[in-house]
């Protein structure tokens, strides 16, 4: 009897590694032969290296053309009639839609939509995101509705948000939250007394609170407070809210901040930080880098938004900030600059609350256990 065939539609490689690849791993050793359909770019290799497939397909993230997008749904549907998956699991709003209209056309019998939050189109205020709204809304709703789906979502504010639009049914929507964390990779580093690491580590975008972050360090060293303000990532050339290199760099040399760029070793990193910062008005999941820093022992200070606020318990593993509230935002770094203990207690709460909620392990389960309901209530 040949392996049931699972099959990733995703934009990119790099984040089917990051938030996906744990999870392919445990479908493999569950029995699934798994597939990858993305946007080849440097860490396909690393996805083969795992004994996964990796066909290259580009979806073009923020593109709108029907043209192209008719073209993408014919090139997908051709890919899975080819390899007649067993479960198609869809990452994202892109590869919902696309995936959606393909699995339709090639006869796929059990589909996983994971929108993982609920994006520019949902979070934007800008007139491209709001002529698109209405359109994705009726898309969303007849692909949430096909028989034998199952829904994802990340955070509780997306299902309610979801049930009360009846953009899926209920019976179909799963909460799993985030994509889990190995906490013996991301572990608790040392801490400073003096002069305390406040990092914000993301893509470099404007919708993640970057600006907020750096006029927060300009004004808190404007007082003189002891302090380093850190940014770690790289702009996303594909997102349209993307911050420009030139920018950070600008931002860099005026000694308010440090930009230091990308990195492959976010646990080395996060674990050098003190308190992390993500006052983000993008419309997030869950974000896999506050759990990270949760499980480095720092304290977290972020938005009080869906997503964000599954994470922080406001006051205890650190500080909910109203969504664009600077004053506020300020307020909750300088009173964690101003005192270690504090930062080290939230510190601590949060990486408990990590080991006890949001670890890889509890994340794979739930994943598994989607497809087995999905391949328990069909038959081939």
């Amino acid at each position: 009897m040949s392996a049931r065939k699972l099959v990733f539609l995703i934009t990119e490689d790099w984040f089917f590694c990051s938030h996906f690849l744990v999870r392919a791993k445990a479908a493999q050793a569950d029995g699934y032969e798994v597939v990858v359909v993305t946007r080849e770019d440097k860490a396909a290799e690393k996805i083969r290296k795992e004994n996964i497939s990796v066909i290259p397909l580009s979806l073009g993230r923020s593109s709108i053309n029907p043209i192209a997008m008719l073209s993408e749904i014919l090139k997908l549907a051709a890919i899975y009639r080819r390899e007649k998956p067993d479960i198609v699991h869809h990452i994202a709003m892109k590869p919902i839609i696309v995936g959606g209209a393909a699995s339709y056309l090639a006869g796929v019998k059990r589909i996983v939509n994971a929108p993982v939050g609920m994006g520019f189109v949902f979070s934007s205020s800008s007139w491209k995101a709001s002529l698109l709204r209405p359109v994705f809304k009726t898309l969303l709703t007849k692909i949430f509705h096909q028989k034998n789906s199952v829904t994802v979502l990340e955070n509780k504010d997306d299902l309610q948000e979801l049930a009360a639009r009846k953009l899926a049914p209920e019976i179909s929507m799963v909460l799993i939250e985030g994509a889990g964390v190995d906490t013996q990779i991301f572990s608790v580093g040392e801490k400073h007394s003096t002069q305390p690491v406040i990092m914000l580590a993301s893509r470099m975008l404007y919708e993640k609170g970057i600006e907020r972050f750096v006029d927060a360090a300009k004004r808190i060293k404007a007082k003189g407070m002891n302090a380093r303000f850190v940014l770690v990532g790289a702009p996303d050339a594909g997102n349209p809210t993307s911050i420009p290199e030139s920018q950070l760099t600008t931002w860099g040399q005026a000694g308010f901040i440090e930009w230091w760029g990308h990195s492959d070793e976010m646990a080395k990193i996060l674990a050098s930080a003190d308190v992390f910062c993500l006052p983000s008005h993008y419309r997030e999941g869950l974000p896999k880098v506050l759990l990270e820093a949760a499980a480095c022992g720092c304290a977290i200070v972020t938005t009080d938004a869906p997503g964000c606020r599954e994470i922080v318990i406001d006051g205890k593993t650190g500080f909910l900030v109203p969504l664009n509230d600077q004053e506020r935002l300020v307020e909750a770094l300088e009173t964690l600059i101003l005192d270690p203990s504090l930062r080290l207690s939230l510190g601590e709460a949060a990486r408990k609350r990590v080991e006890e909620k949001f670890t890889d392990q509890v994340v794979v389960e739930k994943t598994l256990n989607v497809y087995r309901r999905l391949t328990a209530s069909t038959s081939n």
